[in-house]
């Protein structure tokens, strides 16, 4: 879907794209799908920790959050916000934030003194024992407790 700004101003947003802790893969990997989706950027900062892009679309840029969560594994955030109402109706700002674990599909991991090794990570990450059968499934609010086991 091309979205264009026509009657808009040109700071006009509906969305924002919050990435922290990534890689120039996943940058790189933004905006390609941008460029590819023809979709406005109306604003892109460095902020501590991540860049935060102004975007023209809540959809794309809600579907872009669980495509990197899906590509890349990471924990992704989305909360509303009203901003306006047209036409009667409520018109609600988006914001959606992506933050890539320190580990990645097939690394092997530490979890409660266990080794494991990362079998997938789209809605939840999902680990496999390498000395014992045990399989987990967690939440991402549990990636800070695991990490990338190095010999």
């Amino acid at each position: 879907m091309v979205r264009t700004l026509e009657g808009k101003h040109d700071k006009y947003f509906e969305a924002i794209l919050q990435l922290r802790g990534v890689g120039q893969e996943v940058i790189d990997y933004v905006d390609s799908e941008f460029i590819a989706a023809k979709m406005p950027i109306t604003d892109f900062s460095k902020v501590r920790g991540g860049y935060d892009y102004k975007v023209a679309d809540n959809n794309f840029t809600r579907a872009l959050g669980k495509r990197l969560r899906n590509k890349f594994g990471g924990e992704i955030k989305e909360s509303a916000s009203l901003h306006t109402k047209i036409s009667g109706k409520d018109a609600y700002r988006v914001t959606v934030l992506f933050r890539q674990g320190n580990f990645a599909k097939g690394d092997i991991v530490l979890y409660s003194g266990q080794k494991y090794q990362v079998l997938t990570m789209a809605k939840e990450i999902v680990l496999r024992g390498v000395d014992h059968p045990e399989k987990l499934r967690l939440k991402y609010d549990k990636m800070k407790k695991i990490t990338k086991f190095e010999d």
